[in-house]
Order: structure tokens, then sequence, then C-alpha cells
């Protein structure tokens, strides 16, 4: 599922460039990253093919991924590119894990408006807790 993009999320300092400039800034691969593979890796987080796909599509309809759906697909991304793309030999899984809960996700519209002016960090512990009760019930018991 897609996170719709509007175009005032385009804006810079705004939803989606406040987020590419927290990817950037938070990269844990060997090297750093520039602002436009930054953009295009958070597209692919976010659904979308590339940055060029994200700028050419008008959302359509209303609906969207929870906020733990979307942090499960960015660490799932974002890890994919660091092992599978040779760009880390190692990382701190917990570390990426809490710049990504960290970044300001609330400044995309969709967000925004379901949200209201919530306070980041409480919205980051519900993530956290619907990813963990989402893991636990996944768990076989013995």
């Amino acid at each position: 599922m897609r996170v719709p993009i509007y175009p005032q999320d385009l804006n810079s300092g705004s939803g989606f460039a406040r987020l590419a400039k927290c990817l950037k800034r938070d990269w844990p691969g060997a090297e750093p990253i520039q602002l436009s593979e930054a953009q295009n890796l958070l597209a692919r987080c976010f659904g979308y093919s590339d940055y060029h796909q994200v700028k050419s599509t008008t959302p359509q309809d209303v609906s969207y991924p929870s906020l733990a759906y979307v942090v499960a697909q960015c660490m799932k991304t974002l890890s994919s590119e660091l092992i599978g793309g040779e760009r880390a030999k190692f990382f701190d899984l917990g570390k990426l894990h809490a710049q990504v809960i960290d970044w300001p996700f609330l400044q995309l519209s969709v967000y925004r408006e379901h949200y209201g002016r919530s306070d980041n960090r409480v919205v980051g512990q519900a993530v956290n807790a619907e990813l963990i009760e989402t893991f636990l019930s996944t768990r076989v018991t013995k």
C-alpha cells in the first residue's frame, strides 16, 4: 500500500522533503548518501518505484497505511539496501529503528490530517507498541 504524497508534501521543509533530509542525515551506511538518493530510497519505503513517480502521482483515494506499517516498510527497505547493496557490513538495527521512529512522519499531509497536532514522540510510542503487539501475535506459543 502506498503512502499518499500530496504536492504540498514536496515543498522544501515539508513532509516528504523533510523526511528525505532525515534519511540523509541518519543514513548508517559506510558512505554518506546524497539528498537525491535519500529521496529515491524514501519513495521506495512509501511504495513508489522512485522519487520521479512520487512527483508525478496525485493521490486518488483517501486510504493510507498505518504508521506502524510505514515504519516496518522503511526498516525493510533500508535494511535490504544496506545489506543487499553491500553498503554496510554491520549496522545497528535497533539504532536505525529508533531513528526511523523519530522521523517527522506527522509532517506528511495524510498523517497530519489523521493525528492533528499530536506529539511525534507520543505517536512513535504508539507505533512501537503496535509493532510489538503484531510481532507477539505472530509468535507460536509452546
